[in-house]
């Protein structure tokens, strides 16, 4: 599953939409989907599903408000690794001064 684009490989038991979270920006929706699709596409059985967010969670400083995409590192003349860390790289952003974070899917 991927946060912005939703499921990576087709998947027939799970939907997946961008939305308007209170009027803050937009966050990102899945729920489960039993039975027959009467089309393609999305499909809501039910308008009144309930959201579900961890305890605590705030889309102020939320991966929704705030994640950035970095492309490929290599080469780039905008990130410089600083370190690894479990299984993390981290980055530094020449522009914003920030740290960024990249989860790594193996260890090199």
């Amino acid at each position: 599953m991927d946060q912005l684009q939703g499921p990576t490989t087709p998947c027939n038991w799970l939907e997946f939409m961008r939305t308007d979270y209170q009027g803050e920006g937009e966050i990102s929706v899945c729920w489960f989907y039993e039975g027959e699709r009467p089309y393609e596409g999305i499909y809501l059985k039910n308008m009144n599903m309930k959201l579900h967010l961890p305890n605590g969670w705030n889309y102020e400083i939320s991966l929704s408000k705030q994640f950035q995409f970095i492309p490929t590192v290599k080469g780039s003349s905008k990130y410089k690794l600083l370190r690894r860390e479990n299984g993390v790289d981290v980055f530094l952003d020449l522009v914003t001064g920030e740290e960024v974070f990249s989860g790594r899917n193996h260890h090199i």
